[in-house]
């Protein structure tokens, strides 16, 4: 029940203040008011649910035991640089400042996230990074590449939500 709200408030803060409102990066032009609500109520919440569970299922083959507390500096160095990827490809791809902002918040979010979770002593994704680069990193680019395509490929043909930076029409297939 706690994760269902949780998602549910993170759908809301991320389509539909985030992303359709301060930001203006997508919307739903064929939506009313029900449909909305179904999107908040369900999609969001439901489809959060398989993704973290794809991750989670996936990364439940690494050994953790070599996992272990990093400093602060050590996550922030790694959030850093792949933040610093994202943001040379958004540049070269799409100079929308609405993107980089957007996408700066969600990985400021993300970092406290794994700070506080490191300093609790939970295993984070930097710490079994460090752990295991190169099994790490397949897996989350095999597992996004998967979620992409349940989640976002589908919606190429059906348009039900249209993106309004470039960086997001690029067509994989």
């Amino acid at each position: 029940v706690y994760l269902y709200f949780l998602f549910l408030a993170l759908g809301i803060v991320i389509d539909l203040v985030l992303g359709r409102g301060i930001f203006n990066l997508w919307s739903y032009p064929n939506f009313n008011i029900l449909e909305n609500l179904i999107l908040y109520i369900f999609i969001y919440p439901f489809g959060s649910f398989v993704m973290l569970l794809s991750y989670l299922s996936i990364f439940k083959n690494i050994k953790t035991e070599k996992a272990k507390r990093l400093k602060p500096i050590k996550i922030f160095l790694f959030y850093l640089v792949i933040g610093l990827i994202l943001t040379v490809i958004t540049v070269f791809t799409a100079p929308n400042l609405s993107v980089m902002a957007f996408g700066i918040m969600f990985f400021a979010i993300i970092f406290f996230i794994e700070i506080f979770n490191n300093k609790k002593g939970n295993i984070t994704l930097s710490s079994l990074f460090f752990s295991n680069p190169k099994k790490v990193s397949t897996i989350l680019l095999f597992v996004t590449i998967i979620n992409s395509l349940i989640h976002e490929h589908p919606n190429v043909y059906a348009q039900e939500w249209v993106y309004s930076s470039f960086l997001f029409k690029v067509k994989l297939f």
